[in-house]
């Protein structure tokens, strides 16, 4: 294998169309690319056999099969193009959250590419631009950078919206902050090469490999999101992060609500999905006396605000008893995984097809 081509490394869970339209992108990129699709054990059917017929279909791919020595990959696929690049289809034996699927796919990317220097994630509903990918490494000739993104504007719209472009951490609301998020961005006035963050986003990220083993990867104790908060904490105590404004994609999101294609982030369910991240975060990085505070205001704000704005958007009493309890249950967790999230999620049976 080519060991200049940076592997990126992306999951598909329900949407193999978006992973389709990205793989399109990567082509017109003008980037060579290798990239590793794990399939998170996807409840829609046949999609990792229907996903690799409309790869062939759409760009003459053909497969044949690849080896993974791992337990959790059923299937390792193989498709290359003819410039270099190439596609690797991994499907997971289950859905054990964003993290641990990630991480098959970087384990994966680098049983492959063992001397590559960086490896990139990137969410398969995003649409990338010419040479995102180069333009985002190149400001790593600087080895204190141990990781950037680049610019992740809204897909789909007339002017620039800014989805990420990083920002900082803040401990009190427990996640990390995007700076002008919804903001318009002049992409034109932006100058400067690089732009240091304490928190730099997970919809496209690009490590040096080096500073990414020696964190143990993504933190597989969150089940959705809350990773990148941990990583961009863990490589700025041993490095620096940053924004790249030259290496722009676009996220299918929805302006205003900023969700990806595979969720309803309003959901209850996603919502206790959200701020079990908060609590395992700050669990996870604060000091006894720090948590103890933080866990008397997140009682209070979700007894006084959460509650006043979820009763009054409809949801009933019972089920927000429900997410207030199982929150304060679970106020002292340092990790929870898919099966506390499906436990949770199956007292609502409305949310089980969601």
């Amino acid at each position: 294998m080519n060991n200049l081509i940076t592997p990126i490394v992306t999951i598909n869970y329900n949407g193999r169309e978006d992973t389709c339209d990205l793989i399109g992108s990567l082509i017109k990129s003008g980037d060579l690319f290798s990239l590793v699709v794990v399939d998170n054990c996807s409840p829609r059917e046949n999609e990792f056999e229907n996903l690799k017929k409309e790869i062939h279909e759409k760009f003459g791919i053909i497969f044949s099969d690849s080896q993974f020595n791992d337990p959790s990959v059923t299937a390792c696929l193989f498709g290359p193009f003819e410039n270099g690049s190439s596609v690797f289809l991994l499907r997971s034996s289950n859905n054990g959250g964003f993290s641990k699927g990630t991480n098959i796919g970087l384990r994966f990317a680098f049983s492959i590419f063992p001397k590559t220097e960086f490896i990139a994630i990137l969410n398969n509903d995003t649409i990338v631009t010419s040479h995102f990918l180069r333009n985002a490494i190149s400001p790593m000739e600087d080895n204190k950078i141990l990781a950037v993104m680049g610019t992740i504007l809204y897909y789909g719209y007339d002017h620039p919206y800014i989805w990420s472009i990083g920002g900082r951490i803040d401990w009190v609301k427990g996640q990390g902050i995007h700076e002008h998020k919804d903001e318009i961005l002049d992409i034109s006035s932006e100058k400067r090469d690089v732009v240091y963050r304490t928190f730099i986003s997970g919809c496209f990220t690009v490590f040096r490999s080096s500073a990414l083993k020696s964190i143990g990867l993504l933190d597989e104790s969150y089940f959705f999101a809350g990773e990148e908060y941990q990583y961009s904490v863990d490589l700025c105590k041993k490095g620096k992060i940053a924004w790249v404004p030259s290496s722009v994609i676009y996220h299918k999101s929805v302006l205003g609500i900023g969700n990806g294609s595979s969720h309803n982030i309003k959901s209850l369910p996603w919502q206790w999905n959200a701020y079990m991240v908060k609590i395992c975060f700050v669990n996870k990085n604060k000091a006894f006396l720090f948590r103890k505070f933080w866990h008397l205001l997140l009682r209070a704000h979700i007894n006084v605000r959460i509650k006043k704005q979820y009763l009054s958007s409809g949801i009933t009493k019972k089920d927000f008893s429900l997410f207030r309890s199982s929150l304060f249950k679970n106020i002292n967790r340092i990790s929870y995984d898919s099966n506390d999230f499906l436990a949770f999620k199956s007292l609502f049976p409305a949310e089980k097809k969601s």
